[in-house]
């Protein structure tokens, strides 16, 4: 064991007893723990059997039983070399025989067997139901729906009686919108999972529920301790040191205009007067039994008068008065309401007391009578009463509806096990089972995860873990369990003993450094849940001094600044590829670079756009299934089937480019007018019924092509719906994929397996009921939207890893890119109601008469805790993503130059903090989070000093030397880019070129590409052969030509024009633009009836509606453009285009192709469609391009047409050149501002 520290080999070495190993990010743990299994094997104090490891994923108990066997087989190979060992030789041969069905597994896995095991000895019981052979794991989607179906079931049986609760009336008031009881559904859902992850739940809600009333009854106001104690501590800050401080200050102040005025020296003694009465105040009241009553006594300020704090002298004299002042005013802020001489509060008050302030709500209190407070106790009681009820009956009937679908979830299991452990024989198999329990990554464990443990240990647990990554509270982990158990073992070790591992092997020194002075400064008890000292800083071991991890690189701190109306996701991406290309100048390869974000999506747009650029990259791709376009259109095959009735989701089949569909909006049109002609009273007959209609034809007048493809498709879905009998969902996917040919055509084929994949784990139970598939399908798709998702992982090797700081955990990179630390913080949708193991029930008041809701103290209490914990639980996520670099660490931040407004709070207060430690009021003030945890401390740097000094100038701050507490630390480098990508006057020449080349190519090829010419002398193109491959990079549009050439920053995708257009799609924030507005407005143009829409242009885009052309819905969207159809129908153009229509000498989105070259060797083929081109009276054609274009409001009209020509002058171009080409005269050509009802002629 040479390979091993000594502070690892004492863990390894120590006996078997309860033992807690706080082991640091890269202390070798999983190796310790590798090494102590073994060694204990081999001194046979246990064979591998005997033993419990716990893993928090499947993953690592896979790596888990690898390790102990390559270090098994490493032994044996040890031993052969010496003939006497033979027997340990078979006995660890043995061992290695034993491992597959070891109990080395996750919790989950543990609890499954120990169900299988031991199930029988609850047979009698209520639960025992849910150990039907049948039953499986349900998906965490249709968990969700089958909860809320629970939810909503408990709340309809509360309504069943004659007379309901008149308490449970005032609950659904407390939480209806008056339509719905959805709210106290979403409700019961929260808190019902939040319950289920603590053991024996339903006795702690009656407990809770007792306790309650136990408090009512003998006058006690819950959470008054909690109170007493913020306010003893707010006011224990008026001292006499601040008191002293600010009276030798308050002489050299200049509070008014001059100096030696009369009116500055009354203000200086107002001042003196106003500090003496706080301070007065504050001693009577803190020394007080009871302070609550205390506090309602303000006689001390009868006679105060209260004045604005002094502005900046020049001096330095009022800036520090303002400072030391802060407590005072935070005194006086707080008790405002009960002051009778105060109506509002003086100038400066506000920023003086802000670090310092109790929240705002604790002020509510104040000003109400205890008796009303105690009144207003009792009530939440009552109501704490029947939402328990209803958590009750949520129980029964999840548990119902799971035993109907033969489902269960994770936390039946854990349930479950631990009720067969409570049991006497369930208890003592398991304890003379195992020698020794190890729980790895302790500091993820829930509550009831450690409960299922404590059943059967007999003081020979090793849990092993590190507090400082605790990160998975939001599956419900208790990173205070940890805590308090390092805390008892440190005082008493007859409890069990404490090992530390604070020596990091995998990153280099500098990374260390720099990751502890960052958590020096933001990590305490106080402000974040750990001390972060020498039991928590990381060490450098003493072994890999002067090697190569021993160097100068230091870590790299990346502003990429941007403007205003810049996305800060633009930015980020900007960062990332500079960093990416850094490292890969420096010779890494693409495998040595992990990209850390916070959120998936980002993860996902930063690994596009690298691939776009050439790098090689690879993400944990999620799919959210109703959401993308391919898997979006099978869904609605799934649906459709189970009922054909339902229009919307048959009209998406038809619409969609399926080898069985691929209609067209207007021949639906003709499918629907056929239908209506036939027999008025069909116009509100579902789509499926038209359809049929229409294939009969009974008058034949129906389109003969038309007809055909209709019957074909009918014929087709009334097959697949006759062979649902005999078919499950696996057959019937293989059946959709096949027969729409969706594969072929999808962007990822990929994503197609993992969707069915998805679809059969979920729903294979159901056999071949598809109708009740299709019911939960679409049930999903309205209750979790996109919270469905297919997950599926590129394993490819050779790519960068983009990844969330989550998902890194546990891994380690040479070179890592810590970005995306800012997000917004997400509101409370918690409701009137929550639970907490220590406050138990916690309602917000309710007045009924007013129906207004206010918080309680509980609810301001424990909405304080949570506000800390959430933001501790984000610097432990900041933890683990620095700690993450082997060699290099990046952290690539966005900053917005012109305004830097969310570091305004957070600067104004760091200015005035004196410890190194944060405290707590200052993550209460500015709300901590990722990124304001790490400036936090980085801008306390001295080697910040020129990021310091630009935010200080954006916010007008004055200068940055005034920081209270600067640590004197510079191992890093700093560096600010511009995000913005400018095209140079050399690009925007050679763009000009490739106009003038691509109309003459197009004069040139398009005679070589018409198959042959209609009878206006238009060219008419053979269907593209090779459908499938049009989706290279390289088949671009017409209106991208201007794009043409591959430069720096530019994707080789040329589909991409830049990096904010890309990020812009890819957000969603770019497709109103072009996709989406200009699709929709190409439709209306296509199909309205111009006439009509000169005398109504409103009623003409009814009908449209109406003609289901467009969807009701989108009569909103047509509004704003309601001006320019009006005024197209109107002008002279629209009305020889109408004239043109009714001769059938008009052509709407008539489609081009051509190639033009892309350079020496490749084409580049060029498709385009024209919106509209009409034969004019005089035999020559008129060319309309429609745009929906904005402008600034005051733009005049000639720079307008100016910007419209520069813009679209080549596209509109080559559309004139394919027609002339083609022997066709083009008169005229447009382009039509929609917005502005503006011809613009090219």
């Amino acid at each position: 064991m040479s390979d091993l520290s000594q502070e690892q080999l004492r863990v390894v070495n120590a006996p078997i007893e309860n033992i807690l190993v706080s082991a640091a990010a890269g202390s070798g743990k999983t190796t310790v723990l590798v090494h102590r299994i073994v060694e204990k094997l081999c001194a046979r104090e246990f064979e591998i059997d005997d033993i419990l490891v716990v893993t928090f994923t499947k993953d690592a108990a896979a790596n888990m039983k690898k390790k102990l066997e390559d270090k098994i087989k490493k032994r044996i190979a040890e031993l052969k070399k010496d003939p006497s060992s033979r027997s340990e030789i078979m006995y660890l041969q043995e061992q290695l025989d034993k491992l597959p069905s070891s109990y080395i597994q996750t919790l989950d896995s543990f609890c499954s067997r120990v169900i299988k095991e031991k199930g029988y000895v609850i047979a009698d019981t209520r639960e025992y139901k849910l150990l039907d052979q049948g039953s499986v794991v349900l998906d965490e989607n249709e968990l969700d729906i089958i909860l809320s179906e629970a939810a909503m079931a408990a709340i309809d049986e509360c309504y069943e009686g004659e007379i309901p609760d008149p308490d449970f009336e005032m609950l659904t008031r407390m939480f209806g919108n008056g339509r719905t009881d959805d709210s106290l559904s979403e409700s019961l859902v929260t808190v019902y999972k939040k319950l289920r992850s603590l053991p024996d739940y339903l006795e702690l809600c009656d407990a809770t529920i007792l306790r309650m009333k136990e408090s009512d009854e003998k006058g006690i106001l819950r959470s008054v301790d909690k109170f007493n104690s913020a306010v003893r501590y707010l006011m224990s800050l008026v001292d006499e040191e601040t008191v002293k401080a600010l009276t030798e200050l308050i002489p050299n102040i200049r509070f008014v205009s001059k100096m030696g005025d009369k009116k500055n020296t009354a203000r200086q003694d107002a001042f003196l007067a106003m500090i003496s009465d706080t301070y007065r105040y504050c001693k009577r009241v803190t020394s007080s039994d009871d302070l609550f009553a205390a506090m309602q006594d303000t006689s001390e300020f009868d006679d105060t008068e209260f004045n604005g704090l002094p502005k900046d002298d020049g001096d330095g004299y009022a800036d520090k008065f303002n400072d030391l002042i802060g407590p005072v005013c935070a005194v006086i802020k707080f008790i405002k309401p009960i002051l009778p001489n105060l109506s509002r509060m003086p100038g400066g008050y506000g920023d003086s007391a802000d670090v310092y302030s109790l929240p705002d709500a604790y002020q509510g209190l104040i000003s109400v009578s205890s008796d009303e407070l105690l009144e207003r106790q009792i009530q939440r009681t009552r109501l704490a009463e029947v939402y328990l009820d209803l958590i009750k009956k949520t129980d029964e009937q999840y548990a119902a509806i799971k035993a109907v679908v033969h489902g269960t979830d994770f936390p039946d299991h854990e349930h479950l096990a631990k009720k067969i452990l409570c049991t006497d024989e369930g208890r003592e198999y398991y304890t003379n089972k195992f020698a020794e329990i190890y729980i790895d990554e302790y500091q993820d464990n829930s509550e009831l995860q450690d409960a299922v443990i404590s059943c059967f240990a007999n003081d020979n647990v090793f849990r092993v873990g590190d507090v400082k990554q605790s990160i998975y509270k939001f599956r419900y982990a208790n990173p205070s369990m940890f805590l308090k158990m390092m805390e008892d073992y440190s005082s008493d070790p007859s409890d069990g003993h404490l090992f530390l591992l604070n020596n990091n092997y995998r990153s280099d020194r500098n990374i260390l450094t720099f990751v502890n002075h960052i958590f020096d400064q933001t990590m305490s008890a106080e402000g974040s849940e750990i001390e972060y000292d020498d039991t928590q800083a990381l060490s450098f071991p003493d072994v890999k001094a002067g090697t190569a991890s021993d160097n100068d690189i230091v870590p790299m701190v990346k502003f990429v600044e941007h403007g205003k109306g810049e996305k800060d996701l633009s930015a980020i991406v900007s960062g990332v590829v500079s960093e990416v290309e850094r490292f890969v100048k420096m010779g890494m390869d693409y495998s040595d670079i992990c990209i850390l974000t916070k959120r998936r999506k980002t993860a996902a747009v930063i690994s596009s756009y690298l691939n776009e650029c050439g790098y090689e990259s690879r993400y944990a791709d999620e799919i959210s299934v109703f959401e993308d376009r391919d898997i979006h259109g099978i869904c609605n095959v799934i649906i459709a089937a189970g009922n054909e009735l339902r229009d919307e989701y048959l009209l998406g089949i038809l619409l969609s480019g399926y080898r069985i569909s691929n209609f067209t909006l207007e021949e639906i049109a003709a499918i629907h007018l056929y239908s209506k002609k036939k027999d008025r009273d069909l116009k509100d007959e579902n789509l499926m019924v038209k359809l049929r209609i229409y294939a009969e034809d009974r008058n034949g007048t129906a389109d003969p092509v038309l007809k055909e493809r209709v019957e074909t498709f009918i014929t087709w879905f009334d097959n697949m719906r006759n062979d649902l009998l005999i078919t499950d969902i696996g057959e019937f996917i293989d059946r959709v994929y096949q027969d729409t040919g969706v594969a072929a055509s999808a962007a990822s084929a990929e994503k197609l397996s993992l969707f069915k994949s998805w679809l059969c784990s979920n729903f294979m139970r159901y056999g071949s009921d598809i109708s009740t598939i299709a019911t939960r399908l679409e049930t999903m798709k309205a209750k979790l939207g996109n919270k469905t998702a297919v997950r599926g992982e590129d394993n490819e090797e050779g790519k960068i890893t983009c990844m969330t700081y989550h998902g890194s955990k546990g891994l380690e990179f040479p070179c890592v890119i810590v970005t995306e630390l800012f997000s917004q913080s997400q509101p409370d949708k918690s409701g009137p109601v929550k639970f907490d193991p220590e406050y138990g029930f916690v309602l917000n008041d309710f007045f009924p008469e007013t129906v207004r809701l206010d918080k309680s103290p509980e609810r301001i209490f424990l909405d304080d805790d949570e506000k800390l914990a959430s933001n501790a639980e984000q610097i432990r996520l900041l933890y683990v993503a620095l700690t993450r670099a082997e060699h290099h660490l990046s952290v690539v931040i966005p900053l917005q130059i012109e305004s830097a407004s969310r570091y305004k709070s957070l600067v104004k207060s760091l200015r005035k903090q004196r410890t190194k430690k944060l405290p707590a009021a200052y993550w209460r003030y500015t709300g901590g989070g990722v990124e304001g945890s790490f400036m936090s401390a980085f801008l306390r740097f001295a080697g910040a000093g020129s990021i310091r000094d630009k935010i200080h100038e954006v916010l007008g701050l004055g200068g940055s030397d005034s920081f209270e507490y600067e640590d004197d630390f510079r191992g890093f480098t700093v560096e600010s880019i511009d995000s913005s990508f400018s095209v140079t006057a050399e690009e925007e020449d050679n763009e000009t070129d490739a106009v003038v080349e691509v109309l003459d190519d197009t004069k040139t090829l398009i005679p070589l590409f018409a198959e042959s010419y209609d009878e206006n002398g238009m060219p008419v193109f053979a269907k593209y052969p090779y459908e499938d491959s049009s989706r290279i990079p390289f088949k671009i549009s017409v209106s991208q030509i201007k794009n043409d050439g591959i430069r720096e920053t530019l994707p080789i995708n040329l589909d991409v024009k830049d990096l904010d257009h890309y990020i812009g799609v890819q957000r969603g924030d770019i497709g109103d633009s072009a996709a989406s507005v200009g699709t929709f407005i190409h439709k209306i143009f296509r199909f309205t009836d111009l006439s009509k829409a000169r005398e109504d242009v409103t009623s003409a885009i009814r009908d449209l509606a109406d003609q289901k052309i467009i969807r009701e819905e989108d009569l909103v969207r047509t509004t704003e453009f309601e001006f320019g159809i009006r005024a197209f129908a109107e002008s002279d153009i629209g009305r020889r285009l109408d004239e043109a229509d009714k001769a059938c000498k008009a052509e709407y989105e008539k489609p081009i192709v051509f190639s033009v070259k892309a350079n020496d060797t490749d084409d580049v083929l060029v498709q385009g469609i024209i919106d509209v081109l009409f034969l004019d009276s005089d035999g020559k054609y008129v060319l309309i391009d429609y745009k929906t274009d904005r402008y600034p409001e005051d733009a005049p009209v000639d720079e307008v047409i100016k910007e419209t020509r520069k813009r679209h002058s080549v596209q509109v171009g080559c559309y004139r050149s394919a027609v002339e080409v083609s022997g066709g005269e083009v008169k005229a050509s447009y382009v039509y501002l929609v917005r502005y009802g503006l011809f613009v002629e090219i």
